[in-house]
């Protein structure tokens, strides 16, 4: 009874017609889409960029900040990996009431470079894993621990991640999908289409200081330096820990060994929802 009283609080308080989840897999490039928003945030709102991205872990200033965008008709972001993602990735569940009529941004990433990205983020960001790339790739389902932290190791947890919240997209309000591989061509382009389906009424200088903000070399200084004071970007000693590491796409081909490759493009070809054909067989 305690765990459908607290979810049923958590649902009353995102019950609100303006909001929008932005959810991703880990490494998906989700905190690069989140500071530019941000900045285009901070542009048309007034407040600061570092208030904006910490707001949520200050009630005072998290109030004012959501007061402001309800008055002036300004939808509302939740950045998440999703609701209960533990067992999301299970593959036989989803949290239906807690997405029901929900609008979604869905920020997607080819899960060959995610679990590159993911391998070393947890192997030397959070000391998390202490295998080889090979062991992390066919890393057994069955031992994953949704009780704490979930471990979301392998290739196969990206893919149910994947397929749960598309084969769930009548329950939605709206669903977007948006690709990572097609932000890095043309940043300015997907941020426009982004910023349009969030419902944004922003201008093109906004959305340009955005794109500029958001660069990769930015990133990476901001990072190093601790510049925003934000958790995502609070950088690490060890340089292969960087949140923002390399950024490129297709960089799986030189990390990854050749049967290990066939065995993970055989489980995307065999298991992957054809709503992300682009992915099946070319890898793009």
């Amino acid at each position: 009874m305690l765990i459908k009283r607290s979810i049923k609080e958590i649902i009353n308080k995102t019950r609100d017609i303006s909001l929008v989840h932005v959810v991703s897999f880990p490494k998906s490039g989700r905190t690069w889409l989140r500071l530019m928003l941000a900045k285009i945030y901070s542009e048309i709102t007034g407040f600061g960029l570092q208030d904006i991205l910490n707001s949520e872990k200050k009630s005072c200033l998290f109030s004012e900040f959501r007061g402001f965008l309800r008055k002036n008709q300004i939808p509302y972001l939740v950045f998440e990996h999703g609701f209960q993602v533990g067992e999301i990735v299970k593959g036989d569940y989803f949290p239906k009431q807690y997405y029901k009529n929900k609008k979604v941004l869905f920020l997607v990433r080819d899960p060959r470079d995610t679990l590159i990205s993911y391998y070393y983020h947890e192997k030397y960001h959070f000391n998390s894993f202490n295998g080889s790339l090979h062991e992390f790739v066919h890393f057994p389902f069955e031992k994953f621990s949704f009780r704490s932290r979930p471990a979301l190791f392998g290739i196969k947890p990206i893919i149910n991640y994947m397929n749960t919240w598309v084969q769930n997209i009548s329950l939605f309000g709206n669903f977007y999908a948006i690709y990572y591989e097609d932000f890095q061509k043309n940043t300015l382009e997907q941020l426009n289409l982004a910023s349009d389906y969030i419902g944004l009424k922003t201008n093109q200088t906004d959305i340009s200081k955005a794109v500029a903000f958001g660069n990769f070399k930015n990133m990476r200084r901001m990072e190093k330096e601790n510049t925003l004071k934000w958790y995502p970007l609070s950088g690490t000693k060890n340089e292969k820990g960087l949140k923002v590491r390399q950024g490129t796409v297709g960089g799986y081909k030189t990390e990854l060994r050749k049967d290990d490759l066939e065995f993970i493009n055989q489980e995307i070809s065999k298991c992957l929802n054809p709503y992300f054909k682009r992915y099946i067989n070319t890898g793009l």
